[in-house]
Parts: C-alpha cells; sequence; structure tokens
C-alpha cells in the first residue's frame, strides 16, 4: 500500500461517516479502504475530529480528487478538505471555502487530524 507524505503533497481528506450507527459507518470505512488499495491509490487512513465529532478519514493525493468527489456523494458528505501548498480549502458541491494553513501540531486540541502511519497531530491555522 503507497502512503502520501501530508507535509509536503498536496491533497484531499474525506469521510464516509454518516453518523447513522457504527456499524454503518465502519462498514462505508472498509469498502473504502478496500477500494483505495484495489485500484493501488496511494492513501493514509487517519483519524480526525470535526465539528467535535471524531470520525475516520482518507487523505488521497489531489491526482485523484474525484475519489474524494464520488465518496462525499455517495455518503452525503458537505464537503471535502482540499489541501494545495499548504493552504487548506473546504470544497462544497458549488463553492470552494479557503480556511488557513495546514499545520503540523504536537497536541490536538478542537478540530484536528491524526495520520496514524505517521503518528502526526495537523490542525489548520
Amino acid at each position: 500500500m503507497k502512503h502520501i507524505d501530508l507535509n509536503t503533497e498536496d491533497f484531499v481528506i474525506f469521510s464516509c461517516f454518516q453518523g447513522n450507527s457504527l456499524a454503518e459507518d465502519c462498514e462505508a470505512t472498509g469498502k473504502v479502504d478496500i477500494f483505495l488499495m484495489l485500484l493501488d491509490i496511494p492513501y493514509n487512513k487517519c483519524v480526525g475530529v470535526y465539528k467535535g465529532k471524531q470520525e475516520t478519514s482518507f487523505a488521497v493525493p489531489l491526482s485523484h480528487v474525484w475519489v474524494a468527489k464520488d465518496y462525499c456523494k455517495l455518503y452525503n458528505q458537505e464537503c471535502y478538505l482540499e489541501v494545495v501548498k499548504g493552504v487548506s480549502s473546504m470544497v462544497f458541491d458549488e463553492s470552494k471555502e479557503t480556511l488557513g494553513n495546514w499545520t503540523e501540531i504536537e497536541e490536538p486540541s478542537g478540530d484536528y487530524t491524526f495520520d496514524k502511519l505517521a503518528n502526526k497531530y495537523y490542525i489548520i491555522k
């Protein structure tokens, strides 16, 4: 399985959690995991907190943004996060909102992303 460097590469992060039930969220996450592995798409499986709720998310290279778009539509996600040259934006169906700089931190607080493979935390400043 290939991975990406969240400090140097351009990427998108998306989740397939719907908040219905733990079983449904785990099933959806497992399906995305298998899909990415079968297509040999580089990705990092992350844990994040968004709007105060913890969820599993996936970071894929910006060149594979179609994966985020398709899964966000399939799982009724309001948006995905895009990071280009260290600048983070929320991408919605019809618009994009620049949020700030993707920043590595030592300890998480508020909304964050944890890259389990690299053992690193990130926030948007």
